[in-house]
């Protein structure tokens, strides 16, 4: 699979699988936005390691429950790189524990997260890849 020139945001790409995607594919060409809320340790390792590979990485915090954040984000992304080809949600979270055990905050937070983000994320970037007519979300 070859991406030179496409420009691909991971959401959650400080650690896990995130990283590996956002590993995966600089390897194949695409110049990568690595995203994080919290972790910014773990950007920049994944950066890094994209460096240390020969690929081309930038870090974008940003956390994706926010609507705002996203659309701010994909508007910066596209101002900065002029588009992007490729959405990966894969921030997400989970509590590991009994449900009985959960309060409204803990599936708040899960929801915001695993659902919202996505929405959030995809109908920030979507706008834009429309103009294009072209582009990946995953």
């Amino acid at each position: 699979m070859k991406l030179d020139g496409k420009v691909a945001l991971i959401t959650g790409a400080s650690r896990g699988i995130g990283s590996a995607i956002a590993l995966a594919l600089s390897k194949n060409g695409a110049s990568v936005i690595i995203n994080y809320s919290k972790d910014e340790q773990g950007a920049r390792e994944t950066l890094r390691q994209i460096q240390i590979a020969g690929g081309y990485a930038a870090i974008k915090q940003f956390d994706i429950r926010n609507y705002k954040s996203c659309s701010e984000a994909a508007d910066s992304i596209y101002r900065q790189f002029g588009k992007i080809d490729i959405l990966v949600n894969n921030a997400g979270i989970s509590k590991i524990g009994l449900f009985i055990d959960s309060t409204e905050e803990d599936w708040n937070y899960l929801i915001d997260t695993n659902l919202k983000g996505t929405f959030n994320m995809t109908h920030s970037v979507l706008k834009h890849m429309m103009k294009f007519k072209s582009g990946s979300i995953l």
